[in-house]
């Protein structure tokens, strides 16, 4: 369903909650023009509030045939055994259960308000068919009417050089030659609401020497770059064994150029190198749901003042996919971590602006997608979510109380579903 002109009953736009303005939408799925709504003839009167659409920056979507599992406790379990887990179920796929997946996840991403997913993809090989895997994922967001930026994982070895074991042979390039031959030929597949980024998975499974000539070309291509770093305390010190170095400064050795590379957790960071990552241009996805089912630990954020309005959001595991939850567990998770409020708050002591930028723009930001923002040139992603009666705190209700029911619609390019 798609409308030429919207006249949503309040709309954020430029920082601030406003009324009477109506958004034109161009054939192409832009954004085309703001103005008061008597400036139109007609328009699609929106009952709600407009916001951006959120964007997920990082997703591990076929882990959602994961819910429940290893939630039972008969021993120690950590991150690690939980991974084992998961190797299970990656061999058990065929494509068509993965598309399964994958469609049963982005359906309920927009359900959630989510428009744009930044998915995090190994799942390459499947069934015995190299990169069919990476198909499967695009033609579900297809079908699911979610703009995917699919962030294809350089997988080369097993942790630290070891040789991959059997769940780790799904996601393997045999070189950097045919991961990047992989991603020309992925990008030639895909369609309207999708694009191609890169995500060498770790320094535990891409050698150093392979990881800067990934980086380096991917910089070449303008690419956007993720990935993970210093999520357990065990990849430290094992990196520390192999390399002599920590994860993150073994990435600050290989380019002082990060404005296109984004950090998945850094959980374990201290927080001068976590701005020092920030200075040199570098963003940081969190994902609090996941890292505190994992076990991972919180990023201390009230110390790395620098890296504050970079941080975006991701469902990761998709144990619970709602942005909602992961903007005020951002928040909450410092609170407890640090025993006060108010951790992430902006100059003027503000809290909703920079957790509404964590579910939207700066997510955009990292996945090189125009959206995150109304405004002209930028897609037409939106989602209409309740109004309140108290319009001066409605932004922080819907963050620290809102769920699912709150949300009404969705658009991507926009293409209108309304629930």
């Amino acid at each position: 369903m798609r409308f030429d002109v919207i006249y949503p009953q309040a709309v954020f736009y430029k920082g601030k909650v406003s009324t009477g303005l109506a958004i034109e939408i161009s054939k192409e799925g832009y954004i085309s023009r703001i103005d008061n709504i008597s400036a139109f003839k007609e328009s699609k009167r929106l009952e709600g509030l407009l916001l951006p659409g959120f964007v997920n920056a990082h997703s591990h979507s076929f882990q959602v045939a994961l819910r429940g599992i290893k939630e039972r406790f008969t021993e120690k379990d950590d991150f690690w055994k939980w991974r084992k887990k998961m190797y299970n179920l990656v061999t058990s796929l065929s494509p068509q259960r993965m598309y399964d997946i994958y469609f049963k996840a982005f359906s309920e991403m927009k359900r959630a308000g989510i428009t744009t997913v930044g998915e995090f993809h190994y799942l390459h090989h499947i069934s015995g068919r190299r990169w069919i895997g990476d198909e499967v994922v695009l033609a579900a967001a297809k079908d699911a009417n979610i703009r995917i930026v699919l962030l294809s994982v350089c997988y080369l070895t097993g942790d630290f050089g070891a040789p991959p074991h059997e769940g780790q042979k799904h996601f393997i390039s045999t070189s950097v030659k045919e991961f990047f031959d992989a991603i020309e030929r992925v990008g030639g597949k895909a369609s309207k609401n999708q694009s191609i980024g890169v995500a060498p998975h770790s320094v535990r499974t891409v050698p150093v020497k392979e990881l800067s000539i990934v980086v380096k070309e991917s910089q070449y291509q303008r690419l956007p770059i993720h990935i993970h770093l210093e999520e357990q305390s065990k990849e430290v010190e094992e990196a520390r064994k192999f390399y002599g170095k920590r994860p993150v400064e073994l990435l600050f050795s290989i380019t002082r150029d990060l404005r296109n590379v984004t950090a998945i957790h850094l959980t374990q960071t201290p927080p001068e190198l976590i701005d020092k990552f920030a200075r040199l241009g570098g963003n940081l996805v969190v994902c609090p749901i996941t890292e505190a089912n994992l076990g991972d630990g919180v990023p201390d954020l009230k110390h790395s003042g620098l890296m504050k309005n970079k941080i975006s959001l991701g469902t990761d595991s998709c144990l619970n996919i709602s942005m909602l939850e992961e903007a005020r567990w951002l928040e909450l998770t410092q609170r407890l971590k640090f025993r006060r409020r108010g951790i992430l708050v902006d100059e003027t002591g503000e809290l909703e602006i920079v957790l509404l930028n964590a579910m939207t723009l700066n997510g955009a930001n990292t996945l090189s997608v125009v959206s995150g923002s109304i405004e002209v040139g930028a897609y037409a992603d939106f989602v209409l979510v309740k109004m309140t009666d108290d319009v001066e705190d409605m932004l922080s209700a819907l963050i620290f109380s809102g769920d699912r029911s709150t949300i009404t619609a969705t658009a991507v390019g926009g293409e209108w579903e309304f629930y």
